[in-house]
């Protein structure tokens, strides 16, 4: 029944969106916010249980704020834009955290790293945070746009849950100090 939606030429090209939504799990994101207190804790930001969850909060309250002007802007800008600026503004936010982490003074550290988390997560949220489930539903013509969303969903959530299976076992099964090193691989696809 789906098959029209895959073979006729028409139409933009389909691969697109799913390599949009396999780059948004390889940021390593998703995974961070699943196990923001316990990333944050383990890797000496939250100095108690509490101070973890309330930077953990802070995380996510971003997520949260900066992911409603995709709303208002989205049609306004266009998503190209939004993706494209999105995406500019996340790579020195990337580099100024990975730096961040040099600093010896652990106190200064954790509120440095805290801050460069959070602006990357406002950078995140309004641009490679939502435009890639507009991109799989519109890569399809209209009668077919479910099935281009449900699979973008299909894709963008298995991938997700591999990564919160597979990134605890190897970041948390070694020594604490080395946690955000073993994750890497992670910012190639980035």
């Amino acid at each position: 029944m789906y098959s029209h939606g895959f073979t006729v030429s028409l139409f933009p090209p389909r691969f697109p969106p799913y390599a949009e939504c396999t780059r948004r799990q390889m940021s390593g994101i998703n995974v961070f916010a699943f196990l923001a207190a316990t990333i944050l804790s383990r890797g000496g930001a939250g100095s108690t249980p509490l101070n973890s969850l309330l930077l953990a909060f802070g995380f996510a309250a971003s997520n949260a704020i900066f992911s409603t002007i995709a709303f208002w802007i989205v049609d306004v800008k266009g998503r190209r834009f939004l993706l494209l600026a999105s995406l500019l503004a996340m790579i020195p936010l990337l580099v100024a955290t990975a730096c961040s982490l040099l600093i010896t003074r652990e106190p200064v550290r954790n509120g440095v790293v805290a801050m460069f988390l959070f602006l990357y997560t406002a950078a995140y949220s309004p641009g490679a945070g939502v435009v890639p489930f507009l991109y799989c539903s519109e890569a399809f013509p209209l009668i077919h746009r479910e099935a281009g969303m449900s699979l973008g969903c299909f894709v963008n959530f298995s991938l997700g849950g591999l990564l919160v299976f597979f990134v605890p076992l190897a970041t948390f099964g070694s020594a604490p100090e080395s946690m955000w090193g073993n994750s890497r691989l992670l910012g190639l696809f980035a």
